[in-house]
């Protein structure tokens, strides 16, 4: 039976029978254990401050002295910890009272707690204080306490006593509350036998009643009582305003101040000095007359109270009745509803004119200009001779003068970046229609000009119609070279076609032409086609595409796709080399890709030969029966031993099964042999792939295999193992 420990001290018991010949070593320890506990005194240096989830440990070991243990401990540190130091006493369940001294720096306290922290139940030692602290030993809940927190005396003498709180229930105390700086102690009774003395410059040494304050003492106070019937006393005997200035005037002023918030009531303020009027506030109010530098009015009216106007406030505008003035300058602003010149109209000199709306001095508005500076014309806009040629119901006419050789409309842009302009005009001399553009740095250029009758018209749906060809500054010819016409089309009729080129010989693309064309022997007959050219300027067209009737499309040279698919389309053929859907000449020889004629497979030739197919139902096959991967050293780094394959092919179960699909095209569908990609993951995951694109799991069976190759490795070496073993055996017998 093991040995017994004490819960406190962790002191060992031997169990009956144990520790033959040792005792002695264990009461010997046991003895080290009860001197530690009894009279130990230990410094405990802090690196750390800890956390109350991660504290600093003060352990009670065993059957071995330990730190924890000691009767008086005194905790320091190497430097400021930074923050209080946590500490915590184990195990849980030991209880113990242990002199603790604070010798932290920094005036940082240290926290003692045991079981889990609880701010509830741990204790805070202050810097520089010592402590007598028992731990409950209650386990996850115990509690960390002062033992000196009620400490009861029958008599204390010491030369300093400094308490947080003092409760003196009888007795007498010679003593400064608040040590060297006096503070404020309560007290049921105060009792002072000779005299109390304030702030150690006022002595008071009696009490004063009476009510007529006759008797003056510089070291005795009045009773609260002979105050109030004094002061009652003086209300009332000085209650007009006469004499209130007559006790306050010692000065000789009679001003009077009212405090902010409060009024004067009057009907009348006269002046002191007859015609010297009353000033308030620096406004001065003199024989019927207001003299002020800032006048604030809301309402302005006539001697028969008739309103003559208004100040608005916020705004400060001012509204006038009626205003009659010889002249006024108005420096800004606006002016609404007036007539200048009264009822007959006169003549105004404006610096900036802003109106909305001009009358003719008729019965309507000639001109009218908006707040966002839109003109609107009542009629037509003239300028030069009135012409209506067109019979036009609102028009804008700009009539040239005898003269003149072209008149129209300019739109420029000043000071701008390039400063576009551009000019729609007649050019009556020239007999043209010009829209010019020019900018700072150019002449003039047309960007549309119609001469003589009419060459071109735009229509509402914005089709546009040409009378004749429509020919580019660089385009060569409108139609493709007769010299090299396509032969096997001679019987076709040219219904339509274009051309695009770049003939002019300089620059990027010089000398390139390019076009389609689309002949037919009826228009729409199966020889219809539709062919893209493209050609140099020596006029030599070369065929790029061919699109006949039944939507099959030869191109001259190989499809180079950036991006997308391409799909073939064509017959399908047990036959190699007819019709395939994709093919390969080049030097090493021919390679083709084709579809069985059943669909069934589809087939690689090399030179005409069957090489591979794979089947519509996934199987993969050769002529040669190998498969293989690139596996150069030179591809690869990191190489390195692989681990153990054995007990993963031991764990990858064989079934039987059947597809799904297979049973449903036909119930008789054959059995196959494999794995689950579901079972395979749990044993090697890496054996299982699946890509973003698919839906369904798979499993690498050629790494299979390779693992099984690793594994039959392991086999061999065991059995290799084995043989030596079992010829060992035999050879002792």
């Amino acid at each position: 039976m093991p040995s017994t420990y004490t819960v406190n001290l962790g002191i060992e018991k031997p169990a009956t029978g144990e520790q033959s010949g040792t005792w002695g070593d264990t009461t010997n320890v046991n003895f080290d254990i009860l001197d530690q506990a009894i009279n130990g005194a230990i410094s405990i240096t802090l690196a750390s401050a800890g956390t109350s989830g991660s504290p600093n440990t003060l352990a009670i070991s065993d059957g071995a002295t330990s730190d924890g243990r000691n009767k008086w401990i005194e905790f320091v540190d190497g430097g400021d910890l930074g923050a209080s130091a946590y500490v915590k006493l184990t195990p849980s369940d030991a209880e113990k009272i242990v002199f603790i001294r604070n010798s932290l720096s920094g005036s940082r306290s240290v926290i003692l707690f045991q079981g889990t922290y609880d701010a509830g139940r741990d204790l805070e030692v202050p810097a520089g204080v010592d402590m007598v602290v028992k731990f409950s030993g209650g386990g996850a809940t115990a509690t960390t306490t002062d033992v000196f927190t009620k400490l009861r005396a029958t008599e204390i003498t010491t030369p300093t006593l400094t308490a947080g709180t003092a409760d003196i229930n009888d007795g007498t105390v010679e003593a400064v509350i608040g040590g060297t700086t006096p503070k404020a102690g309560t007290f049921t009774t105060l009792t002072a036998n000779t005299n109390l003395t304030v702030n150690a410059s006022t002595t008071v040494d009696g009490i004063i009643d009476d009510d007529t304050m006759a008797t003056a003492s510089a070291t005795k106070l009045s009773t609260s009582e002979s105050i109030k019937a004094y002061v009652d006393s003086q209300v009332g005997t000085v209650d007009t305003l006469a004499e209130i200035l007559a006790n306050g005037n010692t000065s000789g002023a009679n001003n009077l101040i009212i405090d902010n918030g409060q009024a004067i009531t009057t009907n009348t303020v006269n002046e002191t000095t007859a015609g010297s009027g009353v000033t308030i506030d620096s406004v001065l109010l003199k024989d019927d007359g207001v003299n002020a530098t800032n006048l604030e009015i809301t309402n302005i009216k006539a001697n028969d109270g008739t309103a003559a106007g208004s100040i608005a406030n916020s705004t400060g505008a001012v509204t006038i009745t009626s205003f009659i003035s010889n002249s006024v300058d108005i420096g800004g602003g606006a002016i609404d509803d007036t007539v200048i010149g009264g009822t007959t109209p006169a003549t105004a000199t404006v610096t900036t004119f802003t109106s909305t709306g001009i009358d003719d001095n008729a019965t309507s508005t000639a001109l009218t200009i908006d707040s966002s500076e839109n003109a609107t014309f009542a009629g037509d806009v003239i300028i030069g001779a009135n012409r209506d040629d067109f019979s036009l119901a609102e028009r804008l006419t700009i009539s040239g003068t005898t003269g003149s050789s072209k008149v129209g409309v300019e739109f420029s842009v000043i000071e701008g970046v390039n400063n576009l302009r551009c000019a729609a005009y007649a050019d009556d001399t020239a007999m043209e229609y010009v829209f010019n553009t020019l900018h700072s740095t150019g002449s003039p250029a047309y960007s549309f000009k119609i001469t003589g009758n009419e060459k071109l018209g735009i229509a509402e749906n914005g089709n546009a119609t040409f009378a004749g060809d429509v020919t580019a500054s660089n385009q060569v010819s409108p139609s493709f070279v007769a010299a090299n016409a396509d032969t096997s089309l001679a019987s076709l009729q040219e219904i339509g076609g274009f051309l695009m080129s770049k003939a002019d010989g300089s620059g990027a693309g010089a000398g390139i032409v390019g076009g389609m064309r689309m002949l037919s022997n009826d228009g729409v007959g199966s020889s219809t086609r539709l062919k893209f050219y493209t050609s140099s300027a020596s006029g030599n067209d070369v065929e790029a595409l061919d699109i006949g009737a039944d939507l099959g499309a030869t191109f001259a040279k190989a499809v180079t796709l950036s991006g997308g698919a391409l799909n073939f389309w064509g017959a399908r053929s047990n036959t190699a080399g007819d019709l395939p859907y994709a093919t390969h000449v080049g030097a090493g020889g021919t390679w083709k890709f084709r579809v069985a004629t059943s669909g069934s497979s589809l087939n690689y030739d090399w030179q005409d030969v069957l090489r591979a197919r794979m089947l519509n139902n996934g199987d993969w096959q050769n002529t040669n029966n190998a498969y293989g991967a690139i596996s150069d050293r030179n591809l690869k780094q990191d190489i390195t031993d692989a681990r153990s394959q054995w007990d993963d092919i031991k764990a990858i179960q064989l079934r039987n099964f059947r597809y799904i699909d297979e049973v449903e095209a036909d119930e008789n569908a054959k059995e196959h042999l494999g794995v689950i990609a579901q079972e395979v993951q749990e044993v090697s995951a890496g054996l299982v792939t699946q890509s973003d694109e698919e839906e369904h799991l798979g499993v690498n069976y050629m790494l299979m295999c390779v693992k099984a190759v690793g594994a039959l490795q392991e086999a061999m070496t065991k059995i290799e193992d084995l043989e030596a073993r079992v010829a060992t055996l035999e050879s002792a017998e």
